[in-house]
């Protein structure tokens, strides 16, 4: 009796492994079939030859390319443009990838993605906004068609997926979940934000805006060197060294380019090369 009961057991655990077997098996050829690559949008690199990427780009690379496909769970979602050796990338069509429901507004040269995440920039300007976060992009923002073109990896880092290069097949792969930023986040302390920006619009306004990061990248420097120190508000405030504290400019309400100079300072662009003094 106890053997008959052991046999019976023993078939129903082979059939239900063969089962499960089967299905894997099935689950697997149409992923095969269908160019599914399950890895393409995990944390993880999907293998080969792929590495995390880097710009620019080596110059013998994009000498003689000028673009290369990007690609989302397998499938070729579209091509980026190669400028000064950086992948620029259709923000919408990336969100789009990504699962983010968002809407492009074009209002002149100014243009505005709303929607699950929050992409504002402006066609030629070196900066561009990501829910509460500023993000420089030295080779300029672009625009074409009605599109908005950003750097790759700058978008993707701000978008919170993680972006692979596979040099030998020329492609690129991005992974991850998306977790934009929603514009609650603080990336700057508000006191310091307050007077850099003023200090920079009373300083730089109206100048280009490397100047006014320049201005920002200054003060920056004297609060960590040994002869200034101190805060930020105790170096514009110290003694006859702004003129704009002396007039009284600095209490002007800052223009908007004074503002992102000033976030992009304290998230730590620095185009000074360490200098203390404004030229």
């Amino acid at each position: 009796m106890n053997r008959r009961l052991v046999e019976i057991v023993t078939a129903l655990v082979c059939t239900v492994f063969l089962v499960a077997g089967v299905a894997g098996g099935v689950v697997f050829a149409r992923g095969a079939e269908e160019g599914i690559n399950t890895a393409a949008a995990s944390d993880e690199p999907p293998g080969g030859a792929y590495e995390e990427l880097s710009t620019p780009l080596p110059t013998d690379v994009t000498d003689s390319r000028t673009a290369v496909p990007w690609y989302r769970d397998g499938a070729e979602r579209g091509v980026c443009p190669i400028r000064n050796g950086v992948p620029y990338v259709d923000a919408q069509a990336l969100c789009a990838a990504l699962g983010l429901d968002v809407t492009t507004r074009v209002s002149g040269s100014s243009y505005t993605l709303v929607g699950d995440a929050a992409i504002r920039a402006d066609d030629g300007e070196c900066w561009f906004r990501c829910g509460g976060r500023c993000v420089y992009v030295p080779d300029g923002v672009y625009a074409l068609d009605g599109h908005l073109y950003l750097p790759l990896d700058a978008l993707a880092d701000c978008l919170g997926v993680t972006v692979w290069l596979d040099p030998a097949a020329w492609q690129i792969t991005v992974g991850g979940e998306a977790s934009p930023p929603d514009g609650s986040e603080s990336y700057c302390d508000e006191t310091d934000l307050y007077w850099l920006s003023r200090v920079i619009s009373a300083e730089a306004g109206g100048e280009p805006f490397e100047t006014q990061l320049y201005v920002g990248g200054v003060i920056l420097n004297r609060v960590a060197d040994e002869s200034f120190g101190g805060s930020v508000y105790d170096v514009i405030f110290e003694k006859n060294q702004f003129d704009v504290v002396i007039n009284g400019m600095i209490y002007m309400e800052p223009e908007e380019s004074a503002c992102v100079a000033a976030c992009l300072a304290l998230e730590g662009v620095d185009v000074t090369d360490g200098s203390l003094y404004l030229d």
